[in-house]
């Protein structure tokens, strides 16, 4: 799936005065209540809302807001998934093109590129460990350390502000460590075959976009 990002500009005068939100804010569903909120208080400190009224209005509009932000972080959650499965190629093809080009930044940005390169970094780090009783799905040791030199290049091209990587090659290197089941992991598999391909493949797209 190609995917552009780009800033858009001009449009309608009136669009400039809007504050721009966030696609993928969590707090999205909130603005409305605390709107609201906000109009209520403001009406209160003038004299034209009356103090016996504001107690169970802003009760009950807190209530929203936090009903509101809990569905927030949820649906968001679920337009991450469905976008990062549109750039991957993995299906969730009626993914709003918004949301996916949305996250495609999120996971080119920096911030999201020095996040997956420690937790990379951890994970190698773990194979000299000794194995403990945790309740994190135990890594595939030996397939990791087989692997040791590709999963050090990928944590190079994360970590390297000059190269630029593609949304995609970030979402499959994603799906390769928050996937219980990929072969990063014990469930995966005990040989280095199948994480050789996963990371071949991402090394690839890496290095292709640098």
């Amino acid at each position: 799936m190609r995917i552009h990002l780009h800033t858009e500009t001009g449009g309608h005068p009136a669009r400039s005065f809007r504050p721009h939100v966030p696609v993928l804010a969590w707090y999205r569903p909130v603005l409305p209540y605390a709107a609201i909120g906000a109009v209520l208080v403001a009406g209160l400190a003038t004299g034209v809302v009356r103090q016996s009224l504001t107690g169970p209005v802003l009760f009950a509009i807190a209530v929203a807001c936090a009903g509101a932000a809990i569905w927030g972080y949820a649906h968001t959650f679920w337009l991450r998934d469905q976008a990062d499965r549109s750039i991957r190629g993995d299906g969730a093809a009626g993914t709003p093109p918004a949301v996916v080009t949305a996250r495609a930044r999120e996971l080119v940005g920096a911030r999201h590129r020095h996040m997956l390169s420690s937790g990379l970094r951890r994970v190698v780090d773990d194979i000299d460990r000794p194995a403990l009783v945790s309740a994190r799905v135990p890594i595939n040791r030996l397939g990791i350390a087989l692997e040791h030199h590709k999963l050090e290049r990928i944590c190079a091209l994360l970590d390297d502000p000059s190269r630029s990587v593609t949304p995609r090659s970030v979402a499959l290197l994603e799906n390769l460590m928050s996937d219980p089941g990929s072969p990063l992991y014990n469930g995966g598999g005990r040989s280095g075959g199948r994480l050789d391909e996963r990371l071949r493949q991402i090394v690839f797209e890496m290095e292709a976009r640098s």
